[in-house]
């Protein structure tokens, strides 16, 4: 009986420590990135534009419907907003 209390208790344990977050998160605020053709991209490029922005860890599985679930809304609202150029394809 003790064995299998003690047993459920540190699963208990193992879960919290895995799923527990780490720090705070730094949200908002500038930033200066490299797009994929070498172009410099910064904050000021967004100012007066709706941005859809993501953060996805790769390393981490639970995370991965998040980031498909996020595709998803962003060709729905693509097609809503470019339903003739929009390449159902893509």
């Amino acid at each position: 009986m003790y064995f299998r209390a003690e047993k459920a208790r540190m699963e208990r344990k193992r879960i919290t420590e895995a799923t527990k977050g780490i720090g705070k998160p730094n949200v908002g605020g500038s930033f200066d990135l490299v797009d994929h053709d070498g172009n410099r991209f910064t904050d000021e490029d967004m100012k007066g534009k709706y941005a859809l922005v993501s953060h996805t860890s790769f390393l981490q599985a639970r995370c991965r419907p998040s980031f498909y679930r996020l595709i998803s809304i962003a060709r729905s609202i693509m097609i809503a907003l470019y339903p003739s150029t929009y390449n159902e394809g893509m």
